[in-house]
């Protein structure tokens, strides 16, 4: 039962920071290009929900990320250097998933 709570406590958090982004995303915070200034943090929340939703390719995550292509490789590499996600090859495509370690995300403070 403590396993299953403790999931649901990390979905929960998980909700909890998505919410907080798109609040953030809402406010249009601009920069002087006109473009919405996210934090890093935001950015690893908006493409780590992507992922655990499914949409987990890098074609895909491009149709849904509110930042350049660049950001979004950027984002995906460094969340793969952290083990916070990693990818399984199929033909041509990446497909990213979530990693988990002994049913608790990995998480770094140094990048979030």
């Amino acid at each position: 039962m403590r396993y299953v709570q403790s999931i649901e406590e990390q979905l929960s958090n998980l909700d909890n920071l998505i919410n907080n982004i798109f609040d953030i995303l809402k406010m249009k915070r601009e920069t002087k290009k006109g473009r919405i200034e996210l934090s890093n943090m935001d950015k690893c929340g908006i493409v780590l929900n992507l992922i655990q939703k499914g949409i987990n390719t890098s074609s895909e995550l491009r149709k849904y990320v509110p930042f350049s292509v660049r950001e979004l490789y950027e984002v995906l590499n460094e969340l793969e250097k952290l083990s916070i996600i990693g990818q399984i090859k199929e033909g041509r495509k990446k497909k990213y998933y979530v990693i988990e370690d002994d049913s608790e995300f990995v998480q770094s403070e140094d990048y979030l």
